[in-house]
């Protein structure tokens, strides 16, 4: 359920090892993804692993691990699943909520959005 495409700056937990990645805004998508290859260029290790549930209804178990993510000048962390080769980059609604951005599919930008209702 891709909407459009962001530049983001994924890091290392260091903070000291970035690399720019265009990644799907996905409000479909919970969790954030990138290639397994680019987030191990960058130092980061999985530290855990979890079940996800694919847009076409398989249920697979990926490794996840902490990044640092640059978005429109804010800097957060986020959870982040590491992807197989050729899978899209996603940026899911966990990022978007943590960088307190919301999605404006018309005009394909994100927004900024004082807090979240409860």
């Amino acid at each position: 359920m891709g909407v459009f495409s962001v530049e983001i700056e994924i890091g290392s937990t260091n903070r000291e090892d970035f690399q720019s990645l265009s990644a799907m805004v996905d409000t479909g998508a919970v969790f954030s993804r990138a290639p397994a290859s680019l987030l191990q260029d960058i130092g980061v290790a999985p530290d855990d692993e979890g079940r996800f549930r694919t847009a076409d209804n398989r249920v697979v178990t990926r490794p996840t691990g902490k990044v640092w993510i640059r978005l429109q000048g804010k800097e957060f962390t986020t959870r982040i699943i590491f992807g197989e080769e050729g899978e899209t980059p996603l940026l899911g609604a966990i990022a978007l909520e943590e960088a307190m951005l919301a999605v404006d599919p018309h005009n394909g930008v994100l927004v900024p959005v004082e807090g979240w209702l409860l």
